[in-house]
């Protein structure tokens, strides 16, 4: 079997899978990681010794050395995406850094929708990355996420609440709790839907929009989003690895 590893600003998401079957997954807090790196044997996904490779994507680097040496003290073989990420072959039109987590999720959608389409990761970071219709990508946008949104919200005002992220149905609230999670829920749907709108205006052509991240499902159901899937780059991981970097069944 394969596993997986996501390095997130947030958290590590691990997901083990036997071909293109997730058999299970795990979310790790990346700061509890880097306070104690033996923390990790506690999840169940390192008690099996079915594990033939590990293959990893990046986007903490203080994390990268805790992770590849707690991974050799268990003796499994891994790939490190960010060493080999021009296997990819992605096309773009970009100067500069691309983070590697979003990569993979181009990778996966390369092969699983028509071109162009616009993938929408709603993580530490909201990022949106398009890919035209010659499957060239042309760059994206970046904005602070919904969770370090809201705790800056209760950071820096002195007499609001922190609040959980959720869904909500109405928009005007007459509470302050609720005005502040109308406020983010609808907020951010608003975003996206102009930003979809105008990207579509920009680029004079209609697109797939797909969505992931950690905060993805709550906007699940809504007919905006070709898919949903929070899975998205631990599946683009085990993509790479079964299409690139193994010939072999595991």
């Amino acid at each position: 079997m394969l596993l997986t590893i996501d390095v997130g600003n947030t958290y590590l998401s691990l997901g083990l899978f036997l071909n293109e079957k997730i058999k299970e997954v795990s979310f790790f807090h990346t700061k509890k990681f880097m306070e104690n790196n033996e923390s990790l044997e506690s999840l169940k996904v390192f008690k099996n010794s079915k594990i033939s490779h590990v293959i990893i994507c990046s986007v903490v680097d203080e994390v990268n050395y805790k992770l590849l040496y707690f991974l050799k003290k268990k003796k499994l073989q891994y790939t490190f995406l960010n060493k080999n990420i021009e296997l990819l072959d992605i096309k773009t039109s970009v100067k500069g850094h691309i983070g590697v987590d979003r990569l993979v999720n181009i990778f996966y959608c390369l092969k699983h929708f028509k071109v162009p389409f616009l993938i929408i990761d709603l993580g530490t970071a909201t990022t949106f990355d398009y890919v035209n219709n010659k499957q060239v990508y042309e760059g994206g946008i970046i904005l602070p996420g919904i969770d370090i949104s809201l705790k800056s919200l209760e950071v820096y005002t002195s007499k609001l609440p922190s609040v959980k992220f959720k869904k909500k149905k109405k928009i005007i609230s007459n509470n302050t709790e609720d005005a502040i999670t109308s406020g983010f829920y609808w907020g951010y749907l608003s975003m996206i839907e102009g930003i979809i709108k105008k990207v579509r205006r920009e680029k004079s052509s209609d697109f797939n929009v797909v969505l992931t991240g950690g905060n993805c499902e709550y906007y699940k159901n809504l007919s905006i989003f070709h898919l949903v899937d929070k899975y998205l780059t631990i599946k683009g991981l085990n993509l790479i690895y079964k299409h690139i970097l193994s010939n072999e069944q595991f």
